[in-house]
């Protein structure tokens, strides 16, 4: 199926087409109800990104995702980024602290929660704080990559 973009957008039950795309990189969007869908996808992923909010629940809610990539053996393809993060908070620091405990490595950038993330569909552009912390998550991600071709 089709986004409103030019980028082919594909459902959960055309999976096995994804494996014999001709792309370099394929994103794949996975909601926590999909959890079954999950386990595969993990699978054939070279890298998995866990995105977080800073909060408890935020860390409950992706409890499950972080065993789905245990249990397909994917700890060290795993990357979660802190996002949303509040400006002059330590519930980073908590949440970084917390997710230790889990074995799987935190991204050492994180996203703050700012205007240009939430304005950039409109003007399609991002100011220099938010576009450097992408690139910086960028380069992280393809790290990983690297590390582990």
């Amino acid at each position: 199926s089709r986004s409103n973009s030019d980028i082919p957008v594909y459902s959960p039950d055309h999976l096995n087409e994804i494996q014999n795309l001709d792309f370099d990189f394929i994103f794949i969007d996975t909601p926590p109800y999909l959890a079954k869908k999950t386990a595969e996808l993990c699978q054939m992923a070279d890298c998995i990104i866990i995105p977080t909010k800073t909060g408890i629940y935020d860390l409950l809610a992706i409890e499950q995702s972080i065993e789905i990539v245990k249990q397909v053996g994917k700890e060290n393809k795993t990357l979660i980024v802190l996002n949303m993060v509040k400006p002059n908070s330590t519930l980073s620091t908590e949440m970084i602290e917390a997710l230790e405990n889990y074995s799987i490595p935190v991204a050492q950038t994180s996203i703050s929660d700012l205007v240009s993330f939430t304005r950039s569909p409109l003007n399609n552009q991002l100011d220099e704080k938010a576009q450097n912390q992408i690139e910086s998550v960028t380069m992280e991600v393809l790290e990983l990559l690297k590390n582990n071709i």
